[in-house]
């Protein structure tokens, strides 16, 4: 999309809100100079994307390095309840699974 703005703007603005990230990408600037009213205004347009990502979905460093490959970029679905409910179970899973190995193991060497 195209944006607009009256100040000059970063390629990438990076901005963390609680467990999100609000990422603003503004590449190809253009100059020109509106009228608003009686005065005239340096206007500032870009192709822009604005996104609302999740912490850890995308790498700050790699998409400062080329935003480019970010202006069209859909953030991924958020997960339902549910679905952070079945990844805590496989987690949980997976840490109790380790744990009665490790067990296991110390007993056999307690008692041999």
């Amino acid at each position: 999309m195209k944006a607009k703005f009256t100040e000059q703007q970063p390629a990438v603005f990076w901005q963390p809100v609680e467990k999100k990230i609000f990422v603003t990408i503004c590449l190809n600037e253009t100059e020109t100079e509106e009228e608003m009213g009686e005065t005239k205004q340096t206007v500032y347009e870009y192709d822009c994307n604005q996104i609302w990502i999740q912490e850890g979905e995308l790498d700050e460093e790699t998409v400062r390095a080329s935003p480019e490959k970010y202006l069209d970029y859909i953030p991924q679905k958020e997960k339902t309840p549910t679905e952070l409910l079945e990844e805590k179970i496989e987690e949980q899973q997976t840490q109790i699974q380790m744990l009665t190995d490790c067990l296991l193991e110390m007993s056999e060497t307690v008692y041999q």
